[in-house]
């Protein structure tokens, strides 16, 4: 949930089903289009005004920001999901493929939204914190299970995932070298451990 959901005064069962069926239909709509996809496209798509649309989420920003913390919402509840039913390594090493998947998706949203946040002087930032606490977890259990190297940081985790999506998404098969340049690293992290 994010922070203006936090403050926002309950809504009705009716007004949440709309609000969680526009976000959806965004979701969709973004992912083919992009992240300039006309909201007058999402409203018809999803059957309501535009005025809903808008009574829901002021600004295409608000839209992004939501649709893109719904996601990132999905990787924290992934790192907790893989942390009870596999072992620490197995853990770890699925949640790193996980948000390499997720950057490799979302990097045109996640650019739009961070471009508009800093024109608007917003912070970005609470969900790299909380990814970093997800991932952070899972290493630390990982380094007990004595399954990967000690003393790594889980900043410079996701950083070189992101780095491993930069390079690949250059390439042919964009995919397939993902995935080998992420089986790398992770060649790394537990060599030797």
């Amino acid at each position: 949930m994010s922070l203006k959901e936090q403050s926002q005064k309950p809504q009705r069962a009716d007004a949440q089903e709309n609000r969680r069926h526009l976000l959806e239909v965004a979701h969709r709509v973004f992912m083919k289009k992009g992240p300039d996809a006309s909201l007058e496209e999402i409203a018809r798509r999803a059957e309501v005004g535009i005025g809903t649309l808008y009574r829901h989420f002021p600004t295409r920003s608000d839209l992004i920001e939501e649709v893109y913390a719904e996601q990132i919402e999905a990787l924290i509840s992934r790192a907790n999901e893989l942390a009870d039913t596999l072992p620490p390594k197995e853990a770890l090493t699925g949640w790193l493929r996980a948000v390499a998947d997720h950057v490799m998706t979302y990097k045109a949203l996640k650019a739009c939204l961070v471009a508009v946040r800093e024109k608007e002087g917003l912070d970005h930032r609470q969900w790299k914190e909380r990814l970093r606490a997800a991932g952070g977890r899972l290493l630390s259990a990982a380094e007990k299970a004595g399954a990967v190297r000690p003393g790594l940081d889980p900043t410079a985790l996701l950083s070189l995932v992101h780095g491993i999506t930069v390079a690949a998404e250059r390439e042919p098969e964009s995919t397939r070298r993902m995935e080998e340049f992420l089986q790398i690293m992770i060649d790394g992290l537990t060599k030797g451990a």
